[in-house]
């Protein structure tokens, strides 16, 4: 489902000096696979999950998506690529608080140029009552609890109905009964609804809970 071929990224700072983040990574995650990807801070895997996610394009390396050479497509249809198949969960929520829980779980919609199969605010509702949100539906992001806010965001990584979750530390701005229900989401995703799961952390009890550790430190995956 997704594969990385000899992938370097590097970067440019100030008086021409380069900061290679990524150097020759090779990996594949298959279909339906439950994945941590593990390191210490500015071991490269934040560059790494940016990559997987088509968020930023590697500088050299090939990146594959279901067997699509994403370096051949132009940003409109890696945009539209990563709409379809990849739904994002962050450690910060990344909610618009201008915006009310249902606008923030449409939000993946508005970016959808093609004409849909489903009625996009009936699933989104039945998102918001699945994850025990209902009632909030006209809330606020900053009225909500910390627990509530990533549950809006696993919803708005839903309402596509993508096959690949990707997810930046999940749990790191909750406690720990938080913590422990959206790990439990995660898993059930998995495990009963098939998507495959990525979790990027640090934290290696959460790593544990997968069924695979991917560790990077240096750039590189050893």
């Amino acid at each position: 489902m997704i594969k990385l071929v000899k992938v370097c990224k590097k970067y440019h700072i100030d008086d021409g000096v380069d900061f290679i983040a990524l150097k020759d990574v090779s990996l594949e995650i298959k279909k339906n696979e439950y994945t941590a990807i593990i390191g210490p801070s500015g071991s490269g895997k934040s560059t790494l999950m940016h990559i997987i996610g088509l968020l930023d394009k590697p500088t050299k390396g090939k990146v594959f998506i279901n067997e699509k050479e994403v370096s051949q497509m132009n940003d409109n249809q890696i945009s539209k690529l990563r709409n379809k198949f990849i739904g994002f969960i962050f450690q910060q929520f990344n909610l618009i608080n201008k915006l009310t829980v249902l606008e923030n779980v449409l939000l993946p919609v508005l970016y959808c140029r093609e004409k849909l199969s489903f009625n996009p605010e009936k699933r989104a509702l039945e998102l918001i009552k699945r994850f025990n949100i209902d009632g909030k539906e006209n809330s606020y992001p900053n009225k909500l609890s910390g627990g509530q806010q990533q549950r809006v965001a696993i919803a708005r990584a839903l309402v596509m109905d993508p096959p690949i979750i990707l997810t930046d530390e999940p749990t790191g701005n909750l406690d720990s009964k938080n913590g422990e229900i959206v790990l439990s989401l995660l898993e059930k995703l998995n495990k009963e609804e098939k998507r495959t799961v990525i979790i990027v952390t640090h934290d290696l009890e959460i790593a544990k809970r997968t069924k695979r550790i991917i560790k990077i430190k240096d750039g590189q995956i050893v």
